[in-house]
């Protein structure tokens, strides 16, 4: 690890991949794990710079989650699924409320059951949520 190299946590040298890397939180913890030193992949739906390697995919279809493991590594330290759409509007495009729980939840699940078996002991998962959801049973019809 080179100075001035924060790594208070132990990514040096970790393999990670983060879905949702492009803007917010995602993109402040890609940056945060470059600097600590990690083997960083941006799984995102569009480019990411400034990170060891970026695969682009639109986490509302499975073939396209399907595609981007493939070009992710063999084995994994940690996974931040990060990846999460805040509403049925964002940046510009519509969503609907299927899309917005596709990403937020169910590619969520499905990309860390499609990635465990390349995670040995002591790797780890991290899934990041938000408050959007709150009060989602008020929302629908049941």
């Amino acid at each position: 690890m080179s100075s001035g190299t924060k790594d208070y946590f132990g990514y040096s040298g970790k393999t990670c991949v983060i879905t949702g890397a492009a803007s917010g939180v995602g993109r402040a913890l890609a940056d945060m794990l470059m600097e600590a030193g990690a083997d960083v992949w941006a799984v995102d739906m569009k480019p990411v710079t400034g990170v060891s390697h970026s695969v682009i995919a639109d986490l509302r279809f499975t073939e396209q989650i399907d595609a981007a493991a493939a070009q992710l590594p063999e084995h994994i330290d940690c996974l931040f699924s990060n990846a999460a759409l805040p509403g049925v509007i964002y940046q510009g495009k519509d969503y609907t409320e299927l899309e917005v729980f596709t990403v937020n939840y169910l590619s969520a699940r499905y990309i860390i059951e499609l990635l465990a078996e390349r995670m040995k002991e002591g790797s780890t998962i991290t899934v990041t949520a938000s408050i959007t959801g709150e009060g989602w049973k008020d929302k629908i019809e049941l």
